[in-house]
């Protein structure tokens, strides 16, 4: 039986650093960048612009929450997938299923979702 060490977070102190650290959990988790810094082409429907929420405020947000195989989390405005992503790296148990108004986003989401599976929480071509 191989066991996962956790590896230690690096020490984030600049916003330069901490964009640097979520693109490298992005990259490990679904092969590509979710960070998209275009505005949004949808203003006058409500949407904001795509910010991924930080894995950190992910922690905060769903890591106390208790989930099992029956869970479903729904990310509506789910933008180029972060939330997803953070479930597969995090190994969230049940189903997530994310909603988003922009095609384009919705594609690159859809993209690094299927990349997740190829890949698992490790990185690792499954």
């Amino acid at each position: 039986m191989t066991r996962r060490v956790p590896q230690r977070e690096p020490l984030i102190v600049t916003r330069t650093d901490l964009l640097a650290w979520e693109a490298a959990q992005d990259q490990t988790v679904t092969g590509i960048a979710l960070d998209d810094q275009a505005e949004t082409r949808f203003a006058d429907q409500g949407a904001h612009d795509p910010d991924p929420t930080p894995y950190f405020v992910l922690d905060e947000l769903l890591g106390h929450l208790t989930l099992n195989e029956h869970s479903h989390l729904l990310d509506v405005g789910c933008g180029t997938g972060r939330v997803l992503a953070y479930s597969v790296l995090r190994s969230l148990p049940g189903r997530v299923t994310g909603i988003e108004l922009d095609p384009q986003l919705a594609e690159r989401a859809c993209m690094g979702q299927a990349l997740c599976q190829a890949r698992g929480p490790d990185g690792q071509r499954a």
